[in-house]
Parts: structure tokens; sequence; C-alpha cells
């Protein structure tokens, strides 16, 4: 359709009442009308936005394991009173009488319902463990609704729930959602969302975070330590001047809560007399999560992040960007797809070009050799893995594209979409070609091809560009990286090595990124690194780091360090044989138990494992402070080889007794969260280094790694990346000079000034 034919018409002159300039916006861009107070109607651009948002959050939410479901938006009062919120919750709450006198209300959340659900279809252990969403419209009669879209009466929303019959099953949900929301807020462009906690409010339960993207129009208050990265709603830390966990300072910030998950317990399970048999055959209560995304918020929210003087931009990418063509012919100054469409092709095709953005693709460097890994598959623009459309670092050719909404996209050709699915290579001359090293440069007919083999196939070709040969390998580090021995056997590792947590877990694995990711392995290799630290709970990141170390003839020379993540020993040993599967070994170096996850049984689950040959050591994680007590409880009584913990120049929770009692008890030391989750780096962000760092580093990131691997009781610092720049400057810092202890207190000083 074209823009002249859309129903509805763009506006003017500005509204007198808007409150943000996302209201402003989407009301003069036809996106949305307002009806009324807080309730809006969706114009085609504005429901083709929503629909690209709900795509990611549900291609995230099915990953994570959950079951899309519909409920009814009317309830029956009947459960709302036993749970005792029909009479606690104000006017917020619609409250009605159908004809027949029977209260009714409107749903503005879905706990009773759920709950409810449970009673009937839950009848044992074997049925629990379950996360069902649904995203549906919400209507909340709110005091005073503003901002356009930051707060409405009716709304879009994802609300998401789950059944338990033991704590550690909804720890390891809680943290999957969390981990899920992580993905989906980066995939949107808003990576830098924080998860701040939060109080449990109306929804009741024991614990509660929320998902703050920091935005001047947002009505919540957040205090940030820049110390610790711990973050909080105004509502849990009141007027404190300091962190209650470091003592640090607190920065305050405005937010718009786009997000929330809640450890519910069993206050509507208890209430609705929902249990189940467990193992033994006693009847025990269903314990509940939920995990809520506003979907129409989000819209509003990208709006406030990229808009400009010139209007809406819902993408972070800058606005005339590349976008990829290999079917263009220079001779003829056309799309060789029109040129070599058969008839079969031409009653499929929807268009004669590649693109929609411009009504024909400008050329591309024209060349008759191969061009890069990154430019022989050509990359699909998928509307349920992108919202934005490929990024720059995917570029090929050049399309200059004028400005376009969330709406707009760049639809590859038919024949751009089989080169993708057969892994045949399009090469500047036109003719499509195996993907193989040894190609002789001779047609060949199409060929079927798994995931595995296009991932091969990938990797090689970024090999065949991109690696050196084996010499320069050896020179390419000017000074060896140090290592520290394993207490438990001597054994010496490399004291920087690196994490996979959302770096490896691209939410679009197109040929550039998979490319860019062999890169960063390469360096890490060539700069002495060998271990490699990962877990289920980090997507497909496993998946992809094993696939790329096979390439590069590294699964056997590198320290792999995973995880278990999960409750029972049977289902720890899968994770275990799963991650043995990924990584192409029979035997892992490492096998940790993630965040403390049913620890005890999967404790004894590793120790067996270990005695059986399918790990080396064994050792336990977590990312917060607030598990230290009990990270230093195991250290001092199970004797296990490893311990990972956070700790950096601006977190130094663990060096009064943690790592301490790591050293006594003979436990090596993993660091993650080297640069508290970029926050340490953000902080120093257009600061040269200090002059008296100048023998130690030539950067921020060299220092603070520096500072982390002169601890004593330190073994590895696993910082992660993507980028493969910085995984050179990560590399450098285990070499060379480290900090002593004057250095290591002038550095903490100057973070504190």
């Amino acid at each position: 359709m074209r823009f002249t034919q859309l129903f509805g018409r763009t506006l003017r002159e500005r509204r007198a009442d808007v409150e943000s300039a996302s209201h402003e916006l989407l009301e003069r861009a036809c996106y949305v009308r307002q009806h009324a107070a807080g309730i809006y109607t969706y114009l085609t651009l504005g429901l083709k936005s929503l629909r690209r948002i709900e795509a990611i959050i549900r291609d995230e939410m099915n990953a994570a394991g959950a079951q899309e479901i519909l409920m009814s938006m009317v309830h029956d009062a009947d459960v709302w009173k036993r749970t005792g919120r029909y009479d606690s919750i104000d006017a917020t709450l619609v409250r009605f009488k159908d004809r027949r006198g029977h209260d009714c209300v409107l749903g503005m959340t879905h706990e009773e319902i759920v709950a409810s659900l449970a009673a009937t279809e839950l009848r044992s252990y074997r049925d629990v463990d379950v996360v069902v969403y649904q995203i549906q419209t919400k209507f909340r009669d709110e005091a005073r609704s503003r901002g356009g879209l930051l707060r409405t009466r009716e709304f879009l929303m994802k609300d998401a729930y789950s059944l338990h019959l033991t704590t550690d099953g909804l720890a390891k949900t809680y943290g999957d959602q969390a981990s899920a929301y992580a993905r989906i807020f980066r995939r949107l462009g808003l990576g830098d969302a924080a998860m701040v906690e939060s109080s449990t409010g109306l929804m009741g339960g024991k614990q509660a975070h929320e998902f703050m993207c920091f935005l001047d129009v947002g009505e919540d208050t957040v205090a940030v330590c820049r110390s610790c990265g711990y973050a909080a709603n105004i509502d849990v830390i009141g007027d404190a001047q300091n962190c209650t966990r470091c003592g640090a300072s607190l920065e305050w910030k405005r937010g718009v809560e786009i997000g929330n998950i809640f450890q519910l317990g069993t206050r509507y399970t208890d209430a609705l007399g929902v249990a189940v048999t467990d193992a033994h055959g006693t009847r025990r209560s269903v314990i509940m999560g939920s995990y809520g995304i506003g979907v129409s918020r989000l819209l509003a929210c990208l709006v406030e992040r990229f808009h400009d003087d010139r209007g809406i931009a819902l993408t972070a990418q800058p606005r005339r960007s590349t976008r990829t063509c290999s079917c263009w012919d220079d001779a003829t100054n056309r799309c060789r797809r029109s040129l070599r469409r058969s008839s079969a092709s031409r009653a499929n095709a929807a268009s004669t070009y590649c693109g929609t953005i411009e009504p024909t693709c400008p050329p591309a460097s024209g060349s008759q050799t191969p061009t890069s890994s990154g430019q022989r598959f050509a990359s699909r623009w998928d509307a349920t893995r992108s919202l934005t459309g490929p990024s720059s670092s995917e570029s090929v050719g050049r399309v200059e594209s004028t400005r376009f909404p969330l709406t707009a996209r760049s639809m590859p050709c038919s024949g751009c979409v089989r080169i993708f699915s057969s892994a045949r290579v399009p090469y500047a001359d036109g003719v499509s070609r195996r993907a193989t090293m040894s190609d002789n440069h001779s047609t060949a007919q199409p060929m079927s091809i798994d995931r595995r083999k296009f991932l091969h196939a990938v990797a090689a070709f970024g090999l065949a560009r991109r690696l050196p040969p084996p010499s320069e390998h050896a020179s390419s580090q000017t000074a060896p990286m140090l290592t520290r021995r394993i207490p438990r056997t001597g054994e010496e590792i490399p004291v920087v090595g690196m994490g996979t947590w959302q770096t490896f877990d691209p939410p679009s694995p197109t040929p550039a990124v998979l490319d860019r990711l062999t890169e960063v392995l390469r360096v890490f290799i060539a700069g002495g690194g060998r271990v490699i630290d990962s877990s289920p709970m980090y997507g497909r990141s496993e998946e992809y780091a094993g696939e790329l170390l096979q390439r590069l003839h590294a699964t056997d020379s590198t320290f792999i360090a995973t995880k278990v993540w999960t409750t029972g020993a049977a289902a720890g040993r899968r994770q275990l044989d799963d991650s043995c599967r990924l990584f192409h070994r029979a035997r892992l170096d490492l096998e940790q138990i993630h965040n403390l996850v049913d620890w005890r049984t999967q404790l004894d689950m590793l120790r067996a494992a270990k005695r059986d040959g399918r790990t080396r050591y064994v050792g336990i994680t977590h990312y917060t402070s607030s598990s230290f007590d009990e990270l230093e409880k195991i250290v001092k009584t199970e004797r296990v080889d490893f311990v990972q913990l956070p700790y950096s120049a601006g977190f130094r929770g663990a060096e009064s007794r943690l790592l301490p009692a790591a050293a006594d008890s003979g436990t090596a030391v993993i660091v993650n969260e080297p640069f508290q989750a970029g926050s340490l780096l953000a902080s120093v962000r257009g600061k040269p280094v200090p002059e008296w760092a100048a023998p130690f580093a030539s950067s921020w990131a060299q220092l603070f790694l520096k500072f982390i691997i002169a601890h004593p009781a330190v073994t590895c610092v696993i910082p992660a990346t993507a980028n493969p720049d910085h995984m050179r400057d990560n590399v450098v810092a285990g070499s060379g000079r480290m900090l002593g202890a004057d250095e290591r207190a002038r550095l903490v000083r100057a973070l504190s000034a």
C-alpha cells in the first residue's frame, strides 16, 4: 500500500494538551488517535509497529519455553473476592454487574484466572514448572492518564505466569524471564534498560523487580549505585543517600517502567485452594510467578528515545543507512534478480527489485571476485527477529535510504532468500556456486543443507579471509599472557578469559554477525586466551561458541567452562550432556552450578560426573553480592574446585571475606562482571587514563582488568564482548606490568572522587 492511500492523515499543528514528544509525534505522524482520556485508536502505522514489537516478544517468550494462551478480559468477581483484591484495590479496578446481577470485573491482570486454571489443569508434580503468557488489552481506570501512550487507561500488555512446586523452580524461571526480557529490550534498541529492585505493590509476593527505561519524561525515580551497580525504585530505598549494599553514594534517575517480574509465592493459590501431589504423595501448594511487559508503552518509549528534530525514528541506527543487495548488475544498472528469474519464480516474486525502501537498488562496487563472507550470504530482514532491520555491520553494497518509519522494511528478493536457505554463494558475476573453500568456479546444483552445515560454511569463509598463517599467530602477541595455577591441581590457565553472556547469543545470527564472532575468538586465542565461560541460560551461546571453535580447530585447546542451571539430578545430567554435545567435547574442563540453583543436588551430580570423567573440575557461581555469605559457606565446607563471583574496582564486596576464604580453602576464583555490566566504563567515558597508570595500561578497560588480576586470590577474569577490537584490548591486560597495592588504591580513590 502506498502512503497516500493510508487511512488517516498527518497533522501539521501540535496539539496544546500534549505532554511528551511521543504523544505529539505519534498523533501527528498518523500512528494513533485519542478517543477519550487514556484511550487510543491505533491506525495502520501504529498497529504495524505494535505487531513488530509483539513478534519480538513472542519470539523470546517462546524460546524461553513459555506457552501462549488467551484469557478472558471479563472476570467473575468471585475469584477476586476470594483473594481479597476485589475489596483492597481502589477504583482502578473496574467493577460492574451483568444483566443477572452477578459481580464482574474488567481484567487489569490475570493472577486469579491463572490460579483458577491451575486448580483444574494441574494434578501432580509432573505438571508444574510451566509458563503461560498472553498479549492482551487491559483496562485500569487510572486517576490521571498522561504522556500519551506512556500512561493510559486501556493498554496492550504481555503478561506471563509460572507455576511451580519448589522455590528453586520459581527462582530458575524468574531468572529465565529476566534473561528473556534483557534480550527483548536489546533487540528493540533499549539494551540499557535497567533491572531495579521494586516493591511488590498490589501484586503481593516476596520479591519483585522492574525494568526501567531511563527517560526524562519518566514518572518513576530510581536510585543507582555507581560503585556496585545496585538499583532500586524509590519505594524500596526511600530517601537513603548511600547504597544499602556497599555504602557508596547514590545517583537518582527518572525512568519509565517497561516491564516487571514478581515472585508471588502462594498468595493466590492458597486463597483458591490450588495444590498438587509431590513425589512423596503429599499435597503441596503451587507457587506462582508473574511477569509483565507494557507493549503499547514500549512504542512510546522507542519514540521518546530515538526521535529527533525531524520526527519519529524508531531505530537507533543512522538515518541514512546501508542495505544489503547482492543482486546488482553494473552493466545493466538493474537488479540481477529481474534478469535471471524463471517463469516459475516470476510467478512467486513480489516485486522486480530486492528492496522496497528505494524503487531500485543502487549499485555495489563491481568486481568479478567473491565478496567477503558477510556479503556472500544475503541476509533476510525477518520482521519477527528484528525491529530495525540489518545493522550497519551487516552492510553490503550501498542503498542511500531515506528516513523510514518502523513499518517500512527492505524485503530481500526471492532469489536472495533461496541463496540463503541453500547456502549457495552469489558471486559478483551473478553466478551462484557452492559455499566450499575448494570452489573450482563451476556451477553446481542446489544442495540441501542443515543449520550445522550452514554455520560451518559461514565460519569457513571467515577463516579463509581472515586467519593469518600459524607464524603470525605466534607473533601477534608482543608478550605472553600471564597464567595462574588452579590450587587443587597446579594446572595453569591464562589470567584473561572470555564470557559469552549476550555476546554469543545474537538475536539475528546473520553470516556477518557470525563472522564477527569468529574474529573475536580468533583474536582471543591468538592473544593467549583459553578460558571460555558459558551457560545453558545464555540462550544459544554454547551452540555458537562450540560451532565457531570447531571451525577454528580450537575445540580441544581451549578451557571450556559452562554450567548447569536447573533443578533435579536428571535434568542436571541432561544439561551436562547437552553442553558436551554443543561444544563437541566428550569431557568439559569445568562444570559449575549456575547461581546456586538446587546446588546441593547438582553438586552431588557433578561430583559423580567428575569421577566418571565427564568434567575435570566442579564449581559454583553467582552474580550478586547477596549470595556472598552462601558462597563463602560452600567454599569453606564443600571443597569445590572453582568459585565464580562479581568483583571489580568499583565493586569490592568480595574482598573482605569471600576472596580470602577462597584463598584459604584452595579454591580457584573466576571473576565475572569486571566492568559492572558496562557502568564502570561508562563512568570514565571521555576521561583520559591517569598519567600514573601509563606504565601499566593504555586504556581504562586494561586498567580495570589489571586491578582484578592483581588480587592474589583471582585466577581468571572473564570479560564478555562481541567486538574484536575490544577483545584485543582485553587480552593485552593479561601481560606486562601488573598493579601494585599503591596503584590499586589510587584507582579506587579516582573512582570514588
